[in-house]
């Protein structure tokens, strides 16, 4: 195999290699862009992907302007990632376990029908900052999902 090569100069000096942190503890709305699915280690993985829908304020007093990706991976051979799943889902649609007390819809099954209903959806997420304790990873991970209904008074 022969080398090739570079046909493109690429001024690289100013790109940002760092990810803003929001505030941790944070309420923001945002608005479900996409969800996809991936395996991992014969695990389903399911992948919710968020967009801001304001701006929000960062831990070093900067801004994250609307729009900014958010991301909440659901490995579904975990319960309590199946229990967490079913709260976002509750947060987008204003559902909640069948028979509920507070009276809400019973929760649908996430099948690829429902899916392109929840797309574009919006919410209020808790973000948190995420410190690994295993890894070098900080990041900002969406907590949970609040119904905007259940915001009004």
């Amino acid at each position: 195999m022969e080398n090739q090569p570079l046909n493109t100069n690429l001024n690289l000096s100013k790109v940002k290699t760092t990810i803003p942190l929001i505030q941790d503890g944070t309420m923001v709305k945002v608005r479900l862009a996409d969800i996809s699915e991936t395996q991992r280690d014969g695990a389903t993985i399911i992948k919710m992907e968020f967009r801001l829908v304001d701006g929000a304020s960062t831990d070093d007093g900067g801004q994250i302007g609307a729009g900014f990706p958010l991301f909440v991976n659901f490995d579904t051979s975990l319960e309590f990632l199946q229990q967490k799943m079913a709260r976002f889902i509750d947060g987008l649609l204003g559902t909640g376990d069948e028979g509920n007390k507070r009276g809400k819809p019973a929760r649908p099954d996430l099948t690829p029908e429902l899916v392109p209903t929840l797309i574009g959806k919006e919410a209020v997420a808790k973000v948190i900052v995420t410190r690994s304790k295993k890894s070098d990873y900080v990041g900002n991970d969406v907590q949970g999902l609040t119904y905007l209904g259940d915001l009004a008074v």
